[in-house]
């Protein structure tokens, strides 16, 4: 189990690292938004969802080192124990994991930079109806989102995450022990949190490109409204700068040489486009909107997990068989777990608009849940019973999605509930599974969410593979939740 421990603090260490590299870069990118209208309106999004995700990456790298460290000295418990019960001192077993060291790097404003508009903008500006030059600085835009994209990308694709930590948890829960299903659950919580942040960097990352681009479109299009102005100015410059080689103020006629009808027109001309623009960036805003309160959720679970009373743990010297979980902290460890899994639950409650259990009875239901999984109990069923799926409330077992395929022809989907009345669907995975098979049901699921308004659920009773969780992410953050799953009870 050392060897689990060890991925886990790991994989910790290695997004702290990559965070800190991110807020690096960032730091770089002080006010890229610029000061406009559009500016304000994508930094409102995007800086409190950089933030967030910061804090939840930041809880991801110290909740992953934290029950790496735990789950080590739990090893050096149980390896006491086994040595003990053969009447043998306890052997080496390997090194204590390191604790997290990387602090959170802060993330600068978006708006603030303004970056120069054009020679002629001064020409035209009192007749653009209170309008500014779209200041942004389309490059560092550019910049940032790709300093996302090689985040998120490396949040689930280097050395040691994600794949590494899949291993551990199943190594974890071939154990039989409370502080190991304990740490088990912050694990699950960690490994899944990986591709929420994942996902949501990407949308941030997006949302940098669609604003930079937006800025790009509505200087071509200002420039093309503008182009007599640019064009008979330029040239009663130049003739201007001649003239004045012999006569004095020659070249103040290109402040004139449009008259003021032409002028309000052109100007109204770009105050339309430039109201376009403010537009496009609060549709780029609302997608980013998103990412602050699903990173605040992760943030919270993840703080439980970084709370872990590791002090004295990580004080140990690294290659010593020193370090051991004592009874005190074997029950805080549980405790911290059932509260970190009880605060998902209250946010998946809240996030349905239905009311919660209290904690005890949360507990106690999810522990009977449990126990009908370990005597053998049918995950379906276990399901269908505990979310009251039953025909007197709508839904029916073993359905075929209405997508225009016969059940026998190639392309039938069958889910384990449904609800036509209310076009929602249950899917139970009570295992892993292969990927052909998960690629053919999830591309159904994504067009019959798409294409035909379904609401489609998938109900994991354990983490699926590091792709396959990717692609289930990735399916609900473009949907907006329509398509969602969930792992575990409730």
């Amino acid at each position: 189990m050392i060897a689990a421990a060890q991925s886990l603090n790991l994989t910790g260490l290695d997004i702290g690292q990559k965070m800190t590299t991110l807020g690096s870069t960032l730091s770089g990118f002080t006010g890229m938004a610029g000061t406009d209208t559009a500016a304000q309106s994508f930094a409102g999004a995007y800086d409190p969802a950089a933030r967030s995700l910061l804090d939840a990456a930041k809880n991801l790298s110290d909740g992953f080192a934290s029950v790496g460290l735990v789950l080590g000295a739990s090893a050096q418990n149980h390896n006491d124990a086994n040595a003990a019960a053969a009447h043998k001192p306890p052997p080496f077993i390997g090194g204590m994991p390191g604790q997290s060291k990387y602090e959170k790097p802060s993330s600068p404003n978006a708006a603030g930079d303004p970056a120069p508009g054009p020679w002629w903008w001064k020409l035209i500006v009192a007749y653009v109806q209170g309008k500014v030059w779209p200041n942004g600085h389309q490059d560092q835009l550019r910049n940032a989102a790709q300093a996302w994209d090689d985040f998120a990308n490396s949040v689930v694709g280097t050395s040691y995450n994600p794949e590494a930590v899949y291993q551990a948890l199943g190594k974890l829960r071939a154990q039989d022990a409370e502080d190991i299903g304990a740490g088990l659950m912050l694990a699950s919580d960690a490994y899944e949190a990986m591709f929420t942040i994942s996902s949501n960097a990407k949308t941030i990352a997006q949302a940098c490109r669609d604003h930079a681009q937006s800025i790009d479109d509505a200087h071509s299009e200002i420039e093309s409204a503008a182009a007599e102005l640019i064009i008979e100015t330029g040239a009663i410059m130049v003739i201007g700068w001649g003239l004045s080689l012999f006569t004095a103020g020659g070249s103040g006629a290109a402040a004139t040489a449009l008259s003021a009808g032409n002028l309000a027109r052109i100007g109204a001309n770009i105050a339309r486009i430039i109201t376009g623009f403010e537009g496009a960036a609060v549709a780029t805003a609302g997608g980013a909107m998103r990412v602050a309160p699903a990173a605040a959720a992760v943030a919270n679970t993840m703080s439980k997990a970084a709370s872990l009373p590791i002090t004295r743990i990580a004080a140990t010297t690294a290659g010593a068989n020193a370090a051991r979980l004592s009874q005190q902290e074997q029950a805080e460890l549980t405790r911290i777990a059932n509260e970190s899994d009880y605060k998902k639950y209250l946010d998946r409650k809240a996030a349905e608009g239905k009311p919660p259990r209290s904690y005890e009875d949360y507990l106690q239901a999810r522990d009977r849940f449990r126990q009908i999984q370990e005597q053998g109990g049918d995950w379906e069923q276990a399901v269908g019973r505990e979310k009251g799926l039953t025909p007197e409330s709508g839904w029916e077992p073993q359905k075929y999605a209405p997508n225009g395929v016969k059940p026998t022809e190639e392309g039938a989907r069958r889910w384990d509930f449904a609800n036509f009345g209310k076009s929602e669907a249950i899917e139970c995975k009570s295992g892993q599974v292969d990927m052909a098979t998960f690629t053919k049901q999830l591309e159904t699921d994504a067009r019959m969410v798409n294409k035909e308004n379904w609401q489609v659920t998938w109900q994991l009773k354990e983490a699926l593979s590091p792709a396959q969780m990717t692609k289930l992410t990735e399916l609900r953050a473009q949907t907006g939740g329509r398509f969602n799953y969930q792992i575990g009870f409730e």
